[in-house]
């Protein structure tokens, strides 16, 4: 799945994500070669599309920017992009049905402990009744996925998903990070509080302004989101406060 998706985790065990995404996922996709009748679905992430000059309306399934291999974080977005050459290799070569699934920005009361991610941070400390604290001005523009609607679409995928080929998740709506913390400050009553990032905190951030994911292909075959982006974060916020 995902493994290691959060910010400071591509900083503190790149080696690990790297190793997941490929040798783990290699040895999945090796052992389904005599199959015939087995599907694979990889979850892979909107990071493989990496950074383009100018910010897309939406990205579709077959563009593809540029990763700088040289920055640390970069480990995650590469780690992807070498998991779906893999499944399309694999499905070249030996015919595995193995579909790449682009997840977006997923959230819900699934977060462990230690995820550092925005969705996490935002949602735990609203559900507390703890005051979100951002550490940017937020403007940069993302698709957010409830859980439960990206879980429809795996397993859609699992059975509709054409192998070979990569279909992105993402509902119709998207938000700014600020309009996010936004939403789940006013479901948990809490408010919104800016503070500077420390020189740890800054390496986290991802470059891309823009990371839209356009969710056409997804929609013809058939798959539809079944929650709203303010019940997912009521229902988000109810959640964790049981």
């Amino acid at each position: 799945a995902a493994g290691y998706g959060d910010p400071q985790s591509m900083m503190e065990d790149p080696v690990g994500i790297l190793h997941v995404n490929i040798n783990g996922l290699d040895l999945i996709l090796h052992a389904l070669e005599k199959s015939d009748s087995a599907r694979f679905v990889y979850i892979s992430s909107g990071e493989s599309y990496g950074f383009f000059e100018s910010d897309f309306q939406e990205l579709v399934e077959d563009q593809s920017g540029y990763v700088n291999t040289m920055e640390t974080r970069s480990c995650y977005p590469t780690a992807k992009r070498a998991g779906e050459s893999l499944c399309r290799s694999y499905f070249a070569q030996f015919g595995v049905k193995a579909i790449v699934a682009r997840q977006c920005h997923v959230f819900g009361p699934g977060f462990s402990k230690g995820d550092t991610r925005v969705a996490a941070l935002f949602a735990k400390d609203a559900a507390k009744g703890r005051p979100i604290v951002m550490k940017s001005a937020g403007t940069q523009e993302r698709s957010w996925c409830y859980e439960l609607d990206s879980a429809s679409a795996l397993i859609f995928l699992a059975f509709c998903g054409n192998p070979g080929e990569a279909y992105n998740i993402a509902p119709k709506e998207t938000a700014s990070i600020a309009e996010f913390a936004s939403a789940f400050a006013r479901a948990g009553n809490v408010e919104v509080f800016f503070e500077n990032p420390n020189e740890v905190e800054a390496t986290y951030f991802s470059k891309r302004s823009r990371a839209v994911l356009a969710n056409d292909k997804l929609s013809k075959l058939g798959w539809g989101q079944a929650f709203s982006f303010a019940d997912a974060v009521a229902d988000t916020i109810s959640s964790l406060r049981i």
